[in-house]
């Protein structure tokens, strides 16, 4: 697992004074802030200014070099100035360092340096009371700016420097996703991540974190860090807070550089404070028969968000076959199951429905039975919406189930006349039957109807009649001729559309086989109504040979059409791998792959590009069912590695590129 580098900020007059690549002036959109310890060497043990050093600061604006003395850094002179500079800070201060007074304070920071006061560095204010940092609130971020800083020994000049910077801000474009969630009744721990780095030079992001709870406006809540993981350059920020049980919260938060300098919101993270294994389950589950049905009761939920609803399953053989028979509001405390028949045992299932929770599973069921007491003698309701229609298979019958629980099957009538009709079929348990018992050389009208029979073998009434007209099949017109090509879903077929011509053809087959084979094979899944269609199963780097024949309503079919040819198409051979595997090893950085299930004749083609560099160059070639091992590489480099392959003389495009910065 890759290891995660805090960086904990501070800026001691020193850090940057050998470092030319760290930035002097940070603009912001509040202030602009300078870096006066760049002057400094690294030779004093506290990083502060002395008693007889200053720094004064000068700007110029736009193209002119016009400089104003804009202010002067000190260190304060005493314990009293730290105090009046350090203001509402002040009580921090004295906490973080472990003293009671501002003199403590003041003798410990001049002995030990800003290195004690920690995190506390993360702000500006503190920066600029220990003489840090200049803090330039008057320049306008529009306009282009020179800084010149002087380094005062006894009021002489012992060094200066100067810098320009552009108009406009840094842009943190880079929007943070949520990465990890863990909540409990007291605690919640979010983290979000982003792949790119935000920090320019050595200058670390910090992230300020923002809570909503309940349905208030959301707030500031921290200020914290940003995580940097050195293997990847990806960027992570993390946090903990207290939270009170059974609240609903939403967090989100928005990265920033040291000068203010502010990225999009992350994703909203939701969540609410509560123990999975202190949720409340269903209990005193009981059942009463009822006039109406079976009423089922239980006591009264905690009052949380956690709860979505409550489900209730119902089945008449206990442990198994369990239905969902309705999901309520999680407030209700009873339901009425109406859908019951008398002299019959229900099996219920009910537990609370609860929001999907980072560590959450769903509740286990409470479960009790009951008895519907009565007995049930009334014929059930004839079926409704007949309908009947002639299929290849024979003549299909549908219609809409009854509304009885006790409900045992249907029973099928068939007839040349609506009052000579016979019973066909024995208890059909469903609501769809094909009838493929009457005789084949039948021609006219035949005619269908049902009954409905329930557990107590009560039927009811006749239903409403469908019939159908029934005729013979005919010898059927076959296509003149089928065209294929290759497209991007597949190969595009097109033939002579006979309908036109023969009215007794009700649609096509097409048939295709490999170049040599002496058989067909049914390749289209259902009858196809119109003359053309897209085979999406084709290998494109086999030769197919294809065909099509025209069908009746009976599923008879005609010869086969002329058939037609179609070359393989090689370039699909020449597809770039859809995924790469990069790692460091000792002799340098490994390029792998996933091995397809062709390779002959291939090579793999392996090119790559260091950070920086615009466009692609090709380091080696290898077999596709080998490594790759880029060996010309420099420590601490960020490269970007494509494959493509070749075949012959042809080559594909390039897959997509993959990053790794050489350790």
């Amino acid at each position: 697992m890759k290891q995660l580098i805090l960086a904990i900020f501070f800026l001691p007059l020193c850090a940057i004074a050998q470092d030319e690549s760290f930035p002097l002036v940070l603009p912001g959109p509040d202030h602009t802030l300078v870096l006066v310890g760049a002057l400094l060497d690294d030779s004093r043990p506290t990083g502060f200014l002395r008693e007889n050093e200053s720094f004064v600061v000068e700007r110029a604006d736009g193209q002119m070099q016009n400089y104003k003395r804009i202010g002067v850094v000190t260190f304060p002179a005493s314990a009293a100035e730290l105090e009046k500079r350090t203001g509402a800070f002040t009580t921090e201060i004295l906490n973080k360092l472990s003293v009671r007074t501002i003199k403590e304070a003041y003798d410990r920071l001049v002995s030990t340096g800003p290195d004690t006061l920690g995190l506390l560095l993360i702000s500006t204010e503190i920066q600029e009371a220990l003489g840090l940092i200049f803090v330039d609130r008057d320049r306008d971020p529009g306009v282009s700016s020179s800084y010149r800083i002087t380094w005062q020994q006894d009021g002489k000049e012992a060094k200066q420097m100067e810098a320009v910077v552009k108009a406009g801000l840094p842009t943190l474009s880079e929007r943070y996703r949520g990465n990890t969630f863990l909540t409990t009744d007291s605690t919640v721990s979010v983290s979000w991540f982003s792949l790119a780095q935000h920090f320019e030079g050595e200058m670390p992001s910090f992230a300020t974190v923002y809570r909503s709870v309940g349905d208030t406006e959301f707030q500031q809540v921290s200020r914290l860090m940003v995580a940097t993981d050195g293997v990847s350059d990806s960027t992570r920020v993390y946090f903990s807070e207290t939270v009170t049980p059974g609240q609903r919260y939403r967090y989100f938060m928005r990265v920033s550089d040291f000068a203010g300098n502010e990225g999009p919101a992350s994703d909203t993270l939701y969540t609410i404070a509560v123990e999975p294994a202190k949720i409340a389950r269903i209990s005193n589950l009981k059942t009463a028969d009822t006039l109406g049905g079976i009423l089922l009761t239980w006591d009264p939920l905690p009052r949380q968000a956690v709860y979505g609803g409550v489900q209730i399953l119902k089945s008449r053989q206990v442990g198994s076959d369990y239905v969902e028979l309705d999901t309520i509001p999680a407030t209700e405390t009873r339901y009425l199951d109406t859908r019951v028949i008398n002299a019959t045992s229900y099996f219920y299932k009910v537990r609370p429905l609860i929001l999907n929770l980072p560590g959450s599973a769903p509740l286990a069921f409470s479960e009790v039975s009951g008895y519907k007491k009565g007995v049930d003698s009334l014929p059930p309701t004839a079926p409704r919406v007949v309908n009947a229609s002639v299929t290849p298979e024979g003549i299909k019958i549908n219609w809409q189930p009854g509304d009885e629980l006790d409900l045992f099957g249907y029973y099928v009538l068939r007839g040349t006349s609506a009052t000579n009709m016979e019973v066909i079929s024995s208890p059909v348990q469903d609501t769809v039957f094909v009838d493929t018992t009457f005789s084949v050389q039948q021609a006219g009208q035949l005619h269908y109807a049902l009954q409905s029979i329930n557990l107590h073998q009560v039927v009811s009434d006749t239903s409403e009649v469908a019939s159908v007209t029934l005729r013979q099949p005919v010898v059927l017109t076959a296509p003149g001729g089928i065209q294929a090509r290759h497209t991007v879903d597949g190969t595009s077929l097109q033939w002579d559309n006979v309908m036109l011509r023969d009215d007794n053809v009700a649609g096509f087959v097409v048939y295709r086989r490999k170049e040599g084979d002496e058989n067909y094979q049914v390749i289209s899944p259902e009858l196809l109504k119109l003359p053309f269609f897209t085979d999406s199963t084709v290998d494109k780097t086999v030769a197919l040979e294809y065909a099509v024949a025209s069908v009746d309503a009976w599923g008879n079919q005609s010869i086969l059409s002329p058939n037609t040819a179609l070359a393989a198409d090689l370039t699909a051979e020449l597809a770039a791998p859809t995924q790469l595997y990069l790692r460091n090893l000792t002799a340098g950085i490994e390029v792998a792959w996933p091995v397809p299930l062709t390779v002959a004749g291939k090579q793999y083609v392996i090119y790559r590009k260091a950070a920086g560099q615009a466009e692609f160059s090709k380091i080696g070639t290898t077999a596709v069912n080998s490594v790759f091992v880029d060996k010309n590489v420099k420590n601490d480099t960020l490269y970007e590695y494509a494959v493509g392959v070749a075949s012959g003389t042809a080559e594909g495009n390039r897959g997509l590129a993959q990053s790794i910065r050489r350790q």
